[in-house]
């Protein structure tokens, strides 16, 4: 038998999707990029050399989808350099049929010990999970200690002027519904900026401040402009009404829209992603997550 005849007859895919967690700081974010560092990156090498047989017997170019498939994997959050996951999803597929409890071990053996996976499970076709997800939530964390302990660094944002919290939380409040949030990404977004934030939520525990966002889906740094302007609103730099202007701008008449706020919008600070955290991705039939659930959970990696 010839590889086009195996290729086009002896092949029966496995398609699982699993949930993972990471430390981001040494990682430029979880895309693949042509030359730096990845989380995506360590998880291909590793299906593709879990692979490697079966794709060696494809033709090239007539098995190219089969290819692909055998070697890249869906996600459903694309999270910046820097940032960490609780929580991320990914769908991947194999050539070979192996219990989910194995296939947790083979990853777990093989990646850098800042990426974990865990929650593996079997489906039916390859599920693609930023498509297939209903809600995610961010959290963010704050530390505000005057004593810095060296397990913080770069798992958290680390402040320690005068902050204003329930200012802080009135204005992360304003966010919740269905917005535009054009003026709350980056000028490369070029999605539709429209987004909903079901719940937003503020602890303040001893020298911490946790910030969770529940929303469907979110833009690119959108979760960092949202928090890094009711932030400032809680140093006193910018004012609630000025954030109020700049959330769904199109519903205010063009001509009366303030220039100024306008022109200011890139002043907002834009949290950096240390403190950032892709804590829980839902999908449809799960139960929603409490964010004190998360925070426990949080607080036990420490």
């Amino acid at each position: 038998m010839n590889k086009n005849d195996l290729s086009q007859s002896n092949y029966k895919f496995y398609h699982y999707i699993a949930s993972l967690s990471y430390n981001g700081s040494e990682y430029s974010g979880f895309q693949i990029q042509k030359k730096d560092k990845t989380i995506q990156e360590q998880i291909e090498n590793i299906l593709l050399s879990l692979n490697q047989k079966s794709i060696k017997s494809l033709h090239p170019i007539e098995d190219k989808s089969k290819i692909k498939e055998l070697t890249r994997i869906y996600f459903a959050g694309r999270t910046d350099s820097g940032v960490h996951a609780i929580e991320n999803v990914v769908s991947f597929t194999l050539s070979k049929e192996f219990e989910t409890e194995k296939v947790v071990t083979i990853f777990n053996n093989n990646l850098p010990k800042d990426i974990r996976f865990y929650n593996c499970k079997r489906t039916n076709q390859k599920i693609n999970p930023r498509f297939a997800a209903i809600e995610r939530v961010y959290l963010y964390v704050i530390y505000t200690g005057k004593k810095l302990a060296p397990f913080i660094l770069n798992r958290a944002f680390i402040f320690n002027g005068n902050l204003n919290i329930n200012k802080f939380e009135q204005c992360l409040k304003i966010f919740e519904g269905r917005h535009n949030f054009k003026f709350f990404t980056t000028s490369s977004e070029k999605r539709n900026p429209v987004r909903t934030i079901f719940e937003t939520n503020l602890f303040h525990k001893n020298e911490f401040i946790f910030v969770f966002i529940r929303g469907d889906s979110f833009l690119h740094k959108q979760v960092r402009f949202m928090i890094g302007s009711a932030f400032m609103c809680g140093l006193n730099k910018i004012k609630i009404e000025e954030i109020v202007q700049m959330l769904d701008f199109e519903k205010i008449h063009k001509p009366l829209l303030n220039k100024n706020i306008t022109n200011e919008t890139s002043s907002i600070f834009v949290l950096p992603p240390e403190g950032l955290y892709l804590a829980k991705v839902r999908f449809d039939g799960e139960e929603q997550l409490k964010f004190e659930d998360i925070l426990s959970f949080y607080e036990t990696q420490y």
